[in-house]
């Protein structure tokens, strides 16, 4: 009795909970220990259904969107070398793995001009990711070097070419100049023309250039052809006055020919080579002994007398005097000495005497002694310095300039004797 009035009860409570006012899908009630037990079996599923984690913040979306740490969140977090946020991209300083942009990853990014994906500097995309250039330090190929510059001036060129005489380019330090060929102010070996050096360099005005400094061979120290009549005396010469004069003591055919002082003085002794020589006249001052040496000739220079008194086996009793300057104080003073005419003799103004261009003169103090002459240079007089006795040359007849006729210079220098 008990019983049958339980199941109307749970029947009805059954419906209250429901909702449906105890109907099912067909608007008729259910049976009563169906729904029992399939509300039975629902509140036993869901107490055995473990709910999401979402604790982590990783793995799925259930952690992103609770704000977990994860790449990209803007935050660098443990294990992340970078993190920029919503900036990350394999484009930018960080990488979407919150990894930095490196040259050789593939990727080109910030700065980057190109990206090959490896380390190697000798292809299309150096170590630095730029392009390949000459210029950049970094041998490719075509290049003959590259030391990092696009200098001219080094050893190695803007077009990564090494630098070498006759390219045009002057090697800083290495080479004097470089015309691309011989000039007048460039050798072919790219150093300056020098005559002895042995390069023939037509362009600076050389006939011939034996690589030595001797006038009695082939070729003279003014790189030109040996010849009768340049001043040097070679094989087959007996003498070589620089003329073709004849009636000076060496004739047009380079042969000794007599030695004649002028204005009655008399010949005291010549040179082996017949090229200078001392004449006497007692009465005549040492200021006018340039008129007592032979024709066409002079007073000698030191640079002069030292070439040319080679084997002169002359000791004199009397004082030789040559070429008269002007001192430093405005008084003259004469090249001389006494002593064997084979000596050379230090250039100086030792012996007072005068002369028309210097201020303070001494008038005729002196006789009595010797004439040193010299026969005339004949290159002398052409402007240029170019013959190892000439003191200076330039290129006039004036005598009351820097620069004397017999290319001497005309001040005196401050030397032994002044």
């Amino acid at each position: 009795m008990f019983r049958l009035r339980l199941a109307p009860l749970l029947l009805l409570i059954t419906a209250c909970l429901r909702g449906d006012g105890g109907l099912d899908d067909t608007g008729t009630s259910s049976d009563a220990s169906t729904t029992a037990s399939t509300t039975a079996a629902s509140s036993s599923s869901s107490a055995n259904t473990p709910l999401p984690d979402t604790t982590t913040g990783t793995g799925d979306a259930s952690s992103s969107s609770s704000g977990g740490p994860h790449c990209g969140d803007g935050e660098q977090d443990p294990g992340e070398l970078c993190d920029d946020g919503q900036n990350n991209s394999d484009h930018a300083a960080c990488k979407l793995d919150c990894t930095p942009q490196a040259c050789g990853d593939g990727l080109l990014g910030p700065g980057e001009l190109c990206d090959d994906g490896n380390q190697e500097s000798s292809d299309a995309c150096t170590a630095k990711c730029r392009p390949a250039a000459c210029g950049d330090g970094f041998l490719q190929p075509g290049e003959l070097c590259d030391d990092g510059n696009l200098s001219d001036l080094d050893a190695c060129t803007a077009v990564c070419a090494q630098n070498v005489c006759g390219d045009g380019l002057l090697y800083t330090g290495v080479e004097v100049c470089d015309d691309a060929g011989a000039t007048a102010t460039c050798d072919l070996d790219c150093s300056a023309p020098e005559c002895g050096d042995g390069d023939l360099n037509a362009a600076a005005g050389e006939l011939c250039d034996d690589g030595n400094d001797l006038d009695n061979d082939a070729c003279t120290t003014a790189c030109k052809p040996a010849a009768c009549g340049d001043g040097f005396v070679q094989p087959g010469e007996a003498c070589d006055d620089g003329n073709k004069l004849p009636g000076d003591g060496c004739d047009a055919a380079c042969k000794k020919e007599p030695v004649s002082c002028q204005n009655q003085a008399t010949v005291v002794s010549i040179a082996p080579s017949n090229r200078a020589a001392l004449c006497q006249r007692p009465d005549v001052c040492e200021q006018d002994y340039a008129i007592l040496c032979p024709k066409n000739w002079h007073l000698c220079s030191a640079s002069e007398f030292n070439a040319r008194n080679s084997d002169w086996n002359y000791s004199p009793t009397k004082r030789s005097l040559g070429a008269i300057r002007c001192r430093e104080d405005d008084s003259a003073g004469q090249y001389g000495f006494k002593s064997g005419m084979a000596v050379d003799h230090a250039d100086n103004c030792l012996y007072s005497s005068s002369r028309p261009q210097c201020a303070g003169l001494f008038g005729c103090d002196d006789k009595n002694n010797h004439a040193l002459c010299c026969a005339p240079l004949p290159s002398c007089g052409n402007g240029q310095l170019d013959h190892p006795e000439e003191q200076c040359d330039d290129g006039n007849k004036l005598e009351n300039d820097a620069c004397l006729n017999n290319c001497m210079t005309a001040s005196a220098p401050d030397a032994q004797g002044c």
